[in-house]
């Protein structure tokens, strides 16, 4: 394909991210300047045109299947580490008694969290998600009394992005908890559009907590 062919198909049918990555592909398997092509075929690109034409099941099928010809498959045996402990219903013995729970704040680092659940949740009502991260890396260690049952869709939500954060940074967690684990979130969060979310959520609470426990 010649580079006028090829400029066409950007300029006419492929006005989306699928159609610029596959056109990517196609660049960069001819090692013909790639990326500068790309980056200023973006720029020129006016904000207004960005979604133009909307989607089209048929292109869109046949361009992700051209794109991953561009791309090798690799299956890794192991372990799969996201859910070392995951359990169908985990109960409370992630949890921290009271009296475990006074020896943990005795015992906490210099920049510990420690509060109570509700006050956290509604803290965290008042805080924009992109803050999480920083959030995350100002503490050593999170001490949460008295978990109690998500209600609010919205409060999941933003309850599983905090979690995250500090599962990505290893931030230690220890809880004091009303109900178990299990019961955390409602059945109709863990079978709705953010299942896997919350699923995720319940994992990574659960290797969190047992780290502190033992469990």
């Amino acid at each position: 394909m010649n580079d006028a062919a090829k400029t066409g198909n950007v300029a006419h049918g492929r006005n989306d991210a699928v159609g610029d990555a596959a056109f990517e592909a196609e660049r960069i398997a001819d090692h013909d300047d790639a990326l500068t092509f790309l980056r200023r075929s973006a720029i020129e690109r006016k904000k207004t045109d960005l979604g133009r034409g909307r989607f089209d099941q048929k292109s869109f099928t046949s361009e992700i299947e051209e794109l991953s010809g561009a791309f090798e498959v690799l299956e890794i045996e192991g372990e799969d580490y996201r859910h070392r402990r995951f359990q169908a219903d985990p109960g409370r013995a992630y949890f921290l008694d009271d009296a475990a729970m006074d020896g943990a704040l005795a015992g906490a680092a210099p920049r510990a969290l420690a509060t109570d659940f509700p006050t956290l949740a509604a803290a965290l009502g008042q805080v924009h998600p992109i803050r999480y991260a920083a959030i995350a890396e100002s503490v050593d260690e999170v001490l949460v009394r008295d978990l109690a049952p998500v209600t609010s869709l919205f409060d999941g939500l933003r309850w599983v992005h905090v979690v995250d954060k500090l599962y990505d940074r290893a931030v230690p967690l220890a809880m004091t908890s009303t109900v178990a684990l299990g019961e955390l979130f409602p059945a109709s969060f863990l079978t709705g559009a953010y299942g896997k979310k919350f699923s995720r959520c319940l994992s990574r609470l659960e290797e969190m907590l047992g780290e502190r426990t033992g469990d």
